[in-house]
């Protein structure tokens, strides 16, 4: 990485109304099914170069997150 390139922490979130079970409950199965199937690593690289990696950390977290319907 060139010392002239700078790197930041972007937050993304969906914002939902308190109490909207049926949204929440469709992002959870979306980002399951996103998990479980192996869509995250197109995403994952696109979004970060073919060169990066996710950390035992994150992969965790996918796995983790890939919820049995």
């Amino acid at each position: 990485m060139a010392a002239n390139t700078y790197l930041s922490m972007e937050p993304y979130a969906l914002a939902m109304r308190r109490g909207d079970e049926d949204f929440r409950l469709a992002v959870d199965r979306a980002l399951s099914q996103i998990y479980r199937s192996g869509a995250i690593v197109p995403i994952f690289n696109k979004t970060f170069g073919d060169k990066a990696r996710p950390s035992q950390i994150l992969q965790t977290l996918f796995s983790v997150s890939a919820l049995p319907e």
